[in-house]
């Protein structure tokens, strides 16, 4: 499974190589923030904006879900790759980024998630954080 898996198909195709970049560099963020003992890897994830900001270079304004993996933090797998933890309880949140997207790179501006709204927690309002 790879994370272009993930890319809604609605209306941005032809930006295709720079939403699965995006959202690498989102769920690295993510990883690199939040992620406790656990991976975070993307359950679902769409685009609702390209903006261009100067020459070869666009801001991707995503949304995506993400759920806690069986892979430990600081093991090196690609969370995209691990398996979901099963279970009623296991994390699920929701995010929004800005993703400056270049050539070569691709950086997050900015990041926020919070407990996604069809979690079985009933903390559903609560908020992991801005970046």
């Amino acid at each position: 499974v790879k994370p272009s898996d993930f890319i809604s198909r609605r209306g941005y195709d032809m930006f295709r190589p720079l939403n699965v970049r995006g959202l690498g560099a989102a769920l690295a963020e993510v990883n690199s923030v939040y992620a406790a003992s656990r991976l975070y890897r993307a359950t679902r994830a769409s685009v609702s904006k390209v903006i261009p900001v100067g020459l070869n270079t666009v801001d991707l304004l995503m949304k995506f879900t993400i759920k806690e993996t069986e892979c430990a933090t600081g093991s090196g797998n690609d969370p995209q790759a691990c398996a979901f933890r099963p279970g009623f309880f296991v994390p699920s949140f929701s995010c929004s980024a800005r993703v400056r997207v270049t050539a070569p790179s691709a950086q997050v501006v900015s990041l926020r998630c919070g407990r996604d709204s069809s979690s079985s927690s009933s903390e559903s309002s609560e908020e992991v954080g801005t970046v």
